[in-house]
């Protein structure tokens, strides 16, 4: 499942995206400021975060790739 998000707002230590989807899943993305270099990513970036199942039943493991 791919789950697209964009730039909200910036708070003090982090930059929040927001689902974009009518029907939202997981609604709130929040990354720490000190993260986005090593994470290659901007607050103008928009996500799209892949959620698979990892190797366990309800293991979940996130994927981001960056669309510009």
């Amino acid at each position: 499942m791919n789950i697209k998000f964009a730039f909200e707002k910036e708070t003090k230590g982090a930059v929040r995206f927001k689902e974009q989807s009518d029907k939202p899943i997981v609604g709130t993305l929040y990354i720490k400021k000190e993260a986005l270099p090593e994470l290659d990513i901007t607050k103008n970036d928009e996500l799209n975060i892949k959620i698979t199942r990892a190797g366990l039943p309800g293991q979940i493991s996130l994927e981001s790739e960056e669309i510009k």
